[in-house]
């Protein structure tokens, strides 16, 4: 596959800088990213990235300066994910009280 950028090099997509790296530092490779990668639609097309878990891996195993920046933005973007999950998951589950009658009754 051909890149419009070579490795380290910085590339503006939608007003967006993305940098197309190695994909060693902190995984296993190209496989070991498919297994949790993301598709983001742009420009009517899909476009498969690396996941939050793993644009983690990356940026903790990265010398680069910028790199604990990143970690903790995306550590703070996993935080918000986990908190609506749980709180989607509370609003959910029936009320203990609401519970309990409905169990109590035949």
């Amino acid at each position: 596959m051909r890149h419009p950028v070579g490795l380290g090099e910085q590339l503006a997509v939608l007003g967006v800088a993305h940098q197309l790296l190695d994909p060693g530092l902190g995984t296993a490779g190209f496989g070991d990213l498919a297994r949790d990668a993301d598709t983001v639609e742009i420009d009517g097309g899909g476009v498969r990235v690396a996941g939050l878990r793993d644009l983690l891996r990356i940026a903790d195993a990265s010398p680069h300066p910028d790199a604990r920046r990143q970690a903790l933005a995306y550590r703070a973007v996993l935080d918000v994910q986990r908190a609506r999950h749980e709180s989607k998951r509370q609003a959910d589950r029936p009320k203990d009280r609401e519970y309990f009658r409905q169990a109590e009754t035949p």
